[in-house]
Formats: structure tokens, sequence, C-alpha cells
């Protein structure tokens, strides 16, 4: 992940240069100072909290679900797609977001829920009345799913490991679609 961001990795032991960040069990050591940012464990709130600290802060966080017959996600920090994954279980999926809301405490945080496929509506009311800090709109998924020759967005950097497939490529489109919002 971190090549991928444009930031050159380094293992225990290694000399650490001004552009350097070592990563150390859950311990990022970054630049000449060795400076260390302590992060969780969790793969998605560590890299959210790298990306905030290499750009000066987490300015926005946008989740996109896609609600066909599997609901799926993605993550958008700062024009950095971070994660996308399955929603296996929606109490977690909204636990998740507040975890992810309180921990590296973005500027604002969007999650837009695809409204045509079925509990969408309950999904957003879940996640807005878990986490009232997070702004949560219903969005249409007219024109969502693309074909692979367009993707990703213009402006979209990613730092995914693994590639996406067409649900998650929507779930993509729709963390960057306006919606309307749930209030």
């Amino acid at each position: 992940m971190l090549g991928s961001l444009g930031v050159a990795a380094c293992i225990r032991g290694e000399g650490v240069s001004a552009a350097d960040v070592c990563v150390t069990d859950g311990v990022y050591i970054c630049g000449s100072t060795a400076r260390v940012i302590r992060v969780p464990p969790d793969p998605l709130l560590a890299a959210a909290t790298l990306v905030g600290f290499l750009e000066a802060g987490v300015r926005e966080v946008l989740v996109g679900v896609d609600t066909g017959p599997v609901k799926k996600y993605a993550v958008i920090v700062n024009d950095v797609l971070l994660d996308h994954g399955v929603v296996d279980d929606e109490a977690s999926f909204a636990q998740h977001m507040c975890r992810l809301y309180s921990y590296v405490k973005p500027r604002r945080m969007i999650v837009r829920v695809g409204v045509d496929g079925e509990g969408a509506e309950e999904l957003a009311l879940l996640i807005r009345r878990e986490c009232p800090g997070i702004v949560v709109e219903l969005t249409s998924e007219h024109g969502t799913t693309r074909r692979r020759g367009l993707f990703p967005p213009a402006g979209l950097r990613t730092a995914c490991p693994h590639p996406l497939d067409r649900d998650a490529e929507a779930a993509v489109i729709i963390a960057l679609k306006p919606g309307l919002r749930i209030e």
C-alpha cells in the first residue's frame, strides 16, 4: 500500500530518510526525525491515519455501498481508495464506520448508499442513527456499472492491493456521486 501512495517503505533496522516510512508492529516511524505515530491494528484505520499524516489531515472520507444481491462497499480517504469489501453484517458495518469516523476525525464523512437494492433505506437509517456525525445519503445507482477501461475515475488514486470486481467498482462510483441527505 505504501508504494501506491508514493511513499518509500523500509523495514526495521534500515536507515530512515526524510521520505521513508517504517511499519513496525502497528507503529509508523516517519521522517528523519523518526516521528512515531501509533495506529490501531485495524488495516483501514491504520491506512486512513497514514494518509492523514502524509497529507496534513483527513479532509474527507467518502464511503459508497452498492446494495445489489451482495452488498459491497468502498472507502475513499482524501481521494485515495483505501478499502473495499462485502457488507456481511449491517450492524457491524455501521459500527466500523463509526470507529473510522471517531478515529481519523475527518473534516467531513459521507456514507452514500445506493437505493436500487434491497434494504438500502434500512442500512442508511442504521448508519445515521448509530453515527450522528456522519452525513448519510441515498444515491441513485443509475450509471454506476462501468466498463473496465474507464476505471478508476479521473483524480482517484488507489492503494488497494487486490483488484475490484464490478460491484466494488459500482460502490466507488456511488461514493463519488451526490445523493439525497437523510436527516
